[in-house]
């Protein structure tokens, strides 16, 4: 390694690197540790030191941004601290978490929690977006419990119940992250409580009430009425293969043709909200249904849509058309609740949570019942059986 007293005049006289070189270091023979990192494109002032045993090097800065003099100074300031023990890296970053924003947290959070699906990032942008607008560039060690409950009693205002509690679940999940992955200059948590815990702890969480709109089933007959006879086809299959699987509206709206083997009657939900995939069978009516779906579509997905996914969005024309002709207010998820209401007059507890893909919870003999299509085929035809004798208001044999 070359030693040389580092200036002005030393650096003007260094030789271009040489073939096959990346960079090269020149060492300061004035002050040991102090030295010049020379690579392609640029040059830049470091000191290095052992600090418990393991060697730590620190950038100083980049010539000519910084003179060597100046180079000079902090590299003894910085070789003091390094005796003593003390890394001017963590410290470094320590400074820059002491400042880290929200914002910054928010964008550190979405990136390293690769999971999520988009629908969930799209939410958690909106939340901040729209509930935390104003504390996006606010230090995040700097909002406290007041500033929580102050700004969850504005949401409930604003917004209602659901709304501030979600925005809430949203700014627990990134101080939660925050709490593991940001650190002080001892090495301490940045965050050492999470301050929406203050929302548990003085039980202000917002009571809201469970959803439990279903279609009534003696309405059933006159709701399938008004869904055949919408103008659009596509649209009309999308809302039948809603009542006659459960399946959530984003989940039905993904299927693609290649998802659906009709030579084995089945389909596969492959990105479902639980990221468990499963496999369904396909009842004559159902069936009957993908088939002309198949043979309709005019791109991968079973239910093509005009946006720029394209598959169809969430089809709101369709069920306020649907609402005004009957008078059945209802949601999308309604008909998934419908679906599951009836099922469990008919299949076990067990069986039900398959077919709509629920969790089979704490049940540790369940967690060894590996589930397969052939199993499903009979409790997913007695529902199908039921909904359309409901549906049309005729006796029905059981859907294979």
């Amino acid at each position: 390694m070359a030693k040389a007293k580092i200036n002005k005049q030393f650096i003007k006289g260094l030789p271009s690197l040489g073939k096959g070189k990346t960079q090269v270091l020149y060492w300061d023979s004035a002050l040991p540790g102090f030295g010049l990192r020379v690579g392609k494109t640029k040059m830049a002032f470091f000191c290095e030191k052992r600090i418990q045993g393991i060697t730590r090097r620190y950038t100083l800065g980049s010539y000519p941004q910084i003179t060597p003099e100046f180079a000079r100074g902090l590299a003894k300031k910085t070789l003091s601290k390094m005796t003593v023990g003390l890394n001017p890296i963590d410290e470094k970053r320590a400074e820059k978490n002491k400042n880290l924003t929200l914002h910054s947290a928010f964008n550190d959070f979405l990136e390293n929690r690769n999971s999520l699906k988009d629908r969930t990032v799209s939410d958690y942008k909106r939340t901040i977006r729209v509930a935390f607008k104003e504390w996006e560039n606010k230090r995040l060690v700097d909002i406290n419990r007041d500033m929580i409950s102050l700004k969850h009693k504005q949401l409930f205002k604003n917004q209602g119940p659901a709304q501030a509690n979600q925005h809430m679940r949203v700014l627990r999940a990134i101080f939660n992250y925050a709490q593991s992955s940001y650190y002080n200059d001892k090495g301490k948590p940045l965050i050492i409580d999470n301050p929406i815990t203050t929302i548990s702890k003085k039980r202000s969480w917002y009571k809201v009430p469970r959803r439990n709109r279903v279609i009534p089933t003696h309405k059933l007959n006159e709701w399938y009425e008004a869904v055949n006879n919408l103008p659009r086809e596509v649209t009309k299959d999308f809302l039948l293969t809603l009542l006659l699987t459960g399946m959530r509206r984003s989940e039905a709206a993904r299927l693609k043709i290649e998802d659906v083997c009709l030579e084995e009657k089945y389909f596969k939900v492959t990105d479902p909200k639980n990221s468990k995939p499963l496999q369904l069978p396909l009842p004559r009516p159902l069936f009957d249904l993908f088939k002309r779906r198949i043979e309709q579509s005019n791109n991968d997905y079973l239910f093509p849509g005009d946006g720029k996914n394209g598959f169809l969005q969430d089809p709101k024309r369709a069920v306020q058309s649907v609402i005004k002709i009957t008078g059945v207010k209802f949601s999308c998820h309604d008909i998934r609740r419908t679906y599951i209401t009836v099922a469990s007059n008919i299949v076990t507890e067990y069986q039900l949570k398959l077919l709509v893909n629920h969790s089979t919870g704490g049940d540790v003999t369940a967690g060894y019942v590996i589930p397969n299509l052939e199993q499903l085929r009979e409790p997913m035809g007695k529902v199908t059986s039921k909904l359309m004798r409901f549906c049309i208001k005729e006796p029905a044999k059981i859907m294979r």
